[in-house]
């Protein structure tokens, strides 16, 4: 990687997929969590920006292990390094984890939107809670998560005639992204330690304690978002991200790649 480093590579992406041990054995990873701590802390020292592929959830997924996932994005990205991105694991068409749920009958949904109930039920009312609180921060051009990639990115690119951000400039740009990555993991945990401890016919995941949570989240992501505008606005173009998504929602494009249940819409606060 320091030879790789020296001939001009800034930037990794890593398919992390869980930080849980056993997690990583029911997707057949055949590698442990504590590698990708010592990847990441490898491209740290590299002075490197990467992002990461997560799967909070998969299909055998159990409280705990998504309570470890959680500690993980914590340890892995707590400082801010990068951006704190999740979802759950989708049943791709031809592959083994398709074919073992449909052996197991929890294959739903259709071929083009293939959807699954976990084990716990619990854990369904959780992703619910998931989708309606950070679809639009994970799954949607102009959310904080795409935001704070692209800005992280530029951050630490090196290229002949661009000017690089100044130490006080990657600072700030580090600091926001750990509070993003705060305070989502914070609303995560909550609402986890919740959902274990509430009846599952109790669980509201538009009232109540989780809606509050909701409301937490999406209001910091607006401060948040706010902030960026001023990191080098001269520069940095983030405006445009948001401009541009209502063109690439037109044309398909990633905030469209994520199909959402009509029960599922996100709400706004």
């Amino acid at each position: 990687m320091a030879r790789l480093a020296e001939a001009g590579l800034t930037h990794v992406y890593m398919g992390v997929e869980n930080g849980d041990d056993q997690g990583l054995a029911n997707m057949n990873k055949r590698m442990k969590a504590s590698v990708h701590i010592e990847a990441g802390e490898i491209l740290r020292s590299l002075d490197m920006s990467f992002d990461f592929g997560f799967m909070l959830l998969e299909p055998y997924s159990t409280i705990e292990i998504v309570r470890n996932n959680i500690g993980f994005l914590d340890r892995y990205v707590g400082d801010g390094w990068t951006v704190a991105g999740f979802c759950r694991t989708l049943p791709y068409a031809g592959t083994p984890l398709k074919a073992q749920l449909e052996t197991e009958g929890r294959m739903l949904g259709t071929p083009f939107e293939p959807d699954y109930n976990f084990l716990d039920s619990r854990l369904d009312r959780f992703y619910d809670w998931i989708l309606l609180t950070f679809y639009e921060r994970n799954f949607t051009n102009s959310g904080l998560n795409e935001v704070m990639r692209r800005l992280n990115f530029d951050a630490r690119l090196r290229l002949p005639n661009r000017r690089k951000f100044g130490p006080s400039e990657r600072a700030t740009v580090q600091r926001i992204t750990a509070e993003c990555n705060g305070h989502a993991l914070y609303c995560l945990k909550s609402a986890l330690d919740y959902v274990e401890a509430t009846p599952l016919d109790e669980i509201d995941i538009r009232g109540g304690y989780l809606a509050k949570l909701t409301a937490h989240e999406k209001t910091q992501e607006r401060r948040l978002l706010a902030e960026v505008g001023a990191v080098d606005a001269g520069r940095f173009t983030w405006r445009q991200y948001l401009e541009s998504d209502q063109e690439f929602r037109s044309l398909g494009g990633f905030a469209n790649a994520w199909t959402l249940a009509p029960q599922d819409l996100p709400v706004t606060t």
